[in-house]
């Protein structure tokens, strides 16, 4: 038998080395403090629509500092409080650029730019899917690692966001 360690997404330690440790949301060695906040993207991997007519599933960089989900069956939601771009909002301005690179799956309907092109967050930005075709066949998934950066200069954190919509009839 072979052994693989396995990794904590978390701490990213292997999981025989955690012990008690207290674990901040803040643990990603590429997250930084920068002017205004800390950087920090989460990643999803549940965001999915299902159902009857068309479908659309996305992630939203907002220029608020936050990062939302939007589903066709619940609608627009923010991911997570603790894990907005940029932590406090208050910090979030047009200095920030994200991109998405190596993409998974189908290409992305909705894309606010093409795959390794940067895009500025002084404007709300979107990456998703539309399925409008009821085949079985035509279930639209994917995602991408998208990244965040300030002022033109190196990554400060990045995150893998997946996706998948599904119209059944």
């Amino acid at each position: 038998m072979i052994f693989v360690p396995r990794r904590n997404i978390y701490t990213r330690r292997p999981y025989w080395q955690r012990g008690s440790v207290s674990v901040t949301p803040f643990a990603n060695a590429a997250q930084q403090s920068v002017s205004g906040g800390v950087v920090t993207v989460s990643g999803e991997t549940g965001i999915s629509s299902v159902g009857a007519g068309n479908q659309t599933v996305r992630v939203d960089f907002l220029q608020d500092g936050t990062i939302d989900k939007f589903e066709t069956q619940s609608g627009s939601t923010q991911l997570d409080v603790a894990t907005d771009w940029i932590i406090p909002n208050t910090g979030a301005d047009s200095t920030f650029d994200v991109r998405h690179i190596s993409p998974t799956g189908d290409p992305f309907d909705i894309s606010a730019a093409a795959v390794n092109v940067w895009v500025n967050l002084g404007s709300n930005r979107s990456w998703g899917y539309i399925d409008t075709d009821p085949s079985a066949f035509a279930i639209q998934n994917g995602g991408a690692t998208f990244q965040i950066r300030k002022d033109g200069g190196a990554v400060i954190d990045s995150a893998i966001y997946s996706m998948l919509a599904n119209r059944t009839s």
